[in-house]
């Protein structure tokens, strides 16, 4: 009996020493939970104590910089959502940030005790009431600094519903390039300072005691770094961002990593580079991200599935995409028969084409698709296209005619900008809008033919 009693003693006090260490390390986690008051209700007979736990106080919201990530379903325009907010503090509680991705300010946020969010509008006259989606669990993350928002509003046409995650950011600096915190510890590279020479970018970088690896190359990072010669890319970069190295003049070589999944809109523009070749990694291509002007080579290895390369000139799998023109090409191209649609800028700079015949199955033109070919003096539009894009031929300053198709009801932005040898016209019925600036500079442009009605 005597053993018996010991050995109850010994678990009462260690159930006791237990209970102490687990406050004492919750209350420690003040990211966490700030105060946390625990009572001992009762001890019962077996020596078990029992605890109520209350939090009695707000948690720590970082006010500054989130990165949004989500959905807009919208009755007329549903879209992803990834952009920066800001959060600002009201009170001990209450936070604001705005609306999805319309840039208005009026989505209030009250956290509660269990960091539970809930919400209101007292701000946008036109928008009555935001709520919680019925479905939806709207919290906040003190740890992760991290909000998951389901909300609602009514509309026009129907109810928007909104999904997004808004993850708090950081910004800081080492050896000049900026880098800003993204999810699981990674970050991307925003900005530059102006570099001479070559510039190896890291793999990892640390700052406040938190090692980050660096994936992403941000847009606009480097923009119009004329000193910049040379960039050794690490094997951890995944993306890299539109306009990202647009106007390095001297920029002459970069690699592109085994890592690297996306490339953005003009992402080497009006640089110095002369070759690139595609990794097997890469899934996604923006509008003519080779678009240097002084481009000779381009090749896609092997293992690459999504992207094919016929005599330097760059097309999706099945051909139906041609996405990408060498600048070097020069005389007569022929489009294979399986292209649909002539990319974005796709032969911009190519200025040494003097003839481009499409076939009959592409049905589009896209933005700026011949942009500058300054020697281009024929081209035949197909009569199946339906889409000349903004600024398709702007700069094409050798082209004197030029017939439109049938199909086309509207001349874009630019789509003719600085034209200067053209001389005519033909503008077919079906055109009922004619956009800014869509002749501006054709200075020798004296026939128009054309039967537009009102």
């Amino acid at each position: 009996m005597k053993k018996i009693i010991l050995c109850l003693t010994f678990l009462f006090s260690l159930s006791i020493y237990v209970h102490a260490q687990w406050k004492q390390s919750l209350s420690s986690q003040s990211g966490l939970i700030d105060n946390v008051s625990v009572v001992d209700d009762n001890v019962s007979s077996a020596g078990v104590a029992s605890q109520s736990i209350t939090v009695n106080s707000t948690l720590s919201v970082i006010e500054g910089n989130y990165h949004s990530v989500g959905y807009f379903y919208h009755p007329t325009s549903p879209r992803a959502i990834q952009l920066d907010k800001i959060i600002i503090k009201e009170s001990d509680s209450i936070y604001s940030t705005k609306i999805a991705d319309l840039g208005l300010d009026g989505l209030r946020l009250t956290i509660h005790k269990d960091n539970k969010v809930t919400y209101e509008n007292s701000y946008i006259p036109s928008i009555s009431t935001i709520t919680a989606t019925a479905d939806s669990v709207n919290f906040y993350d003190p740890l992760l600094k991290k909000f998951n928002l389901h909300y609602q509003y009514s509309g026009t046409n129907g109810i928007r519903y909104i999904r997004e995650v808004l993850t708090c950011f950081t910004n800081f600096s080492i050896n000049g390039i900026t880098y800003s915190t993204l999810n699981n510890n990674e970050v991307e590279l925003t900005k530059g300072d102006t570099y001479s020479g070559i510039l190896q970018i890291p793999q990892t970088v640390s700052y406040d005691g938190i090692n980050y690896t660096v994936t992403t190359i941000a847009p606009n990072a480097f923009t119009s770094d004329t000193l910049l010669t040379a960039v050794v890319l690490p094997n951890t970069i995944t993306t890299i961002g539109s306009a990202a190295f647009v106007n390095c003049k001297n920029l002459t070589t970069v690699n592109l990593p085994s890592s690297l999944k996306s490339i953005g809109d003009w992402a080497f523009q009006w640089t110095a580079i002369t070759s690139f070749t595609i990794p097997t990694s890469i899934t996604n291509l923006g509008a003519n991200p080779f678009e240097t002007g002084h481009l000779e080579t381009l090749n896609v290895d092997a293992g690459n599935t999504n992207f094919k390369c016929i005599d330097g000139v760059l097309f999706n799998t099945n051909g139906t995409l041609l996405i990408s023109c060498i600048q070097t090409k020069s005389g007569v191209y022929e489009v294979p028969n399986t292209v649909t649609t002539i990319g974005n800028e796709s032969f911009g700079l190519c200025t040494k084409l003097t003839s481009v015949n499409m076939p009959i199955t592409v049905t589009s033109i896209e933005d700026g698709a011949f942009q500058s070919c300054h020697s281009l003096t024929s081209l035949a539009v197909p009569v199946a296209v339906t889409k000349i894009g903004a600024y398709a031929f702007s700069g094409c300053s050798s082209l004197t005619t030029f017939t439109l198709p049938n199909k086309i009801t509207s001349i874009e932005i630019g789509t003719f900008m600085n034209c200067s040898g053209l001389t005519s016209i033909t503008i077919p019925n079906s055109v009922t809008s004619i956009g800014h600036g869509s002749f501006m500079g054709c200075s020798n442009l004296i026939s128009i033919i054309s039967t537009l009605t009102d």
